[in-house]
């Protein structure tokens, strides 16, 4: 078998501003200048391997709730950001704030906030509801619809002409064009804007070029990252077989049976270099033997 890496993968934000690779930045520095002095509430990406060495090489302390917080110590708003309540309540604990919200959904929060201002209907679309970045982009406007891509089809708008429909940064570029092209032949007044992060549609489009040109693809992403499991789904529309691993010892050697010579591997925007490296490590270590 031979590897071949997909030309779009791992972390986002290669400059160190957005994304995941700009998160992290923030993350450590807030903990070199306050030493044992900083948390996040829940995972500042979704990726486990993140979490466990921020904890364990910066000593950051992670914690299911603002409360478990001490007042006075040092929060780092994770990359999908917060709702305005939840920056209300850091502010009364007198916490010093890091704001790691990745730009792009900073844009969409802003973006939210004033098309509310000007009177819009906003009608957000997500992975899921309780998606971390939907809570956070959806809670800076009162009124603001949350709906799933499989929802669309059966949605209505009552005055599309006043309405904008907005998406999660990490959506599949193939459904939402799909869904929007039959939403907008529907409501033809309608306003759409699909705010898809350059660096997932990157991914996207890496996984349909590896398709013509491998016989199998592996992803290597948490299975809570929403932009992880849209890999799997882009690669499940080009029919190409296609599996996805937290880590390398959940990989199958059975998956790779006969007539699979080239191996497509990509990483989703919030998986760690070395965990990747192991990944295809394993995969040659068997071309090898």
């Amino acid at each position: 078998m031979q590897v071949v890496m997909a030309r779009a993968s791992g972390f986002c934000g290669d400059d160190g501003r957005f994304g995941v690779s700009g998160a992290i930045k923030l993350a450590q520095e807030a903990a070199l200048s306050r030493p044992d002095e900083v948390y996040i509430v829940g995972d500042l990406v979704h990726n486990t391997h993140v979490t466990e060495w921020l904890r364990r090489d910066y000593g950051i302390k992670f914690v299911s709730k603002l409360s478990d917080v001490p007042d006075g110590k040092v929060l780092v708003i994770k990359a999908h950001g917060a709702t305005p309540d939840f920056l209300a309540q850091a502010a009364a604990k007198k916490l010093t704030v890091v704001d790691a919200t990745c730009p792009m959904v900073a844009g969409a929060q802003t973006l939210v906030r004033t098309l509310s201002a000007q009177g819009k209907k906003i009608v957000y679309v997500a992975s899921d509801k309780k998606h971390d970045e939907a809570r956070s982009v959806s809670a800076q406007a009162k009124g603001v619809k949350v709906v799933t891509l499989e929802q669309l089809d059966e949605l209505e708008i009552k005055r599309p002409a006043e309405t904008v429909v907005l998406t999660q940064t990490t959506l599949s570029m193939l459904e939402t064009a799909d869904k929007f092209a039959r939403l907008q032949a529907r409501y033809p007044d309608l306003e759409i804007r699909a705010h898809l992060c350059r660096a997932t549609t990157d991914r996207q489009q890496a996984v349909l070029d590896l398709a013509a040109d491998v016989d199998f693809l592996l992803v290597v992403g948490a299975p809570h990252s929403s932009n992880s499991r849209r890999l799997l789904e882009v690669a499940a529309t080009t029919g190409l077989p296609a599996r996805a691993v937290d880590e390398v010892s959940e990989i199958d050697e059975r998956w790779f049976g006969a007539g699979i010579f080239r191996v497509g591997v990509i990483a989703g925007a919030s998986t760690p270099e070395w965990i990747t490296a192991a990944v295809v490590a394993k995969i040659e270590s068997w071309k090898n033997a």
